[in-house]
């Protein structure tokens, strides 16, 4: 098994990876997000914080001990909006995914239409 943390605009990641599955606990700050999320069956499941989650066009707001499951396919996008810690489990990383620079970014909240 293997783990390692990353730096990014929303904040930091870990990510742990075995052979047939991963996992990332993202500590995503107030007004961060990550990068758009499409492709392949996921689930996130809050530690602390609160993390609006839009899954296609629908938007849920996540408190602690609430988790959600994405399809495959679904597009989905998480925005910290609070400061945030949220655990997400997936499939396997293929190469390209492991390799790409998903640095999300940091935004107002403002921005956001709840």
């Amino acid at each position: 098994m293997e783990h390692n943390f990353y730096p990014r605009a929303y904040g930091r990641e870990l990510r742990i990876k075995g052979e047939s599955y991963a996992g990332k606990i993202m500590e995503i700050r107030e007004g961060g997000r990550p990068r758009v999320y499409l492709g392949k069956e996921r689930s996130f499941y809050v530690f602390n914080g609160k993390v609006l989650v839009e899954v296609d066009d629908k938007k849920i707001i996540m408190h602690p001990r609430d988790s959600c499951h994405i399809m495959a396919k679904q597009k989905c996008r998480l925005t910290g909006l609070e400061d945030s810690v949220v655990a997400e489990f997936s499939g396997h990383l293929k190469e390209e995914e492991e390799n790409q620079n998903e640095n999300g970014e940091k935004i107002s909240l403002s921005e956001l239409r709840l």
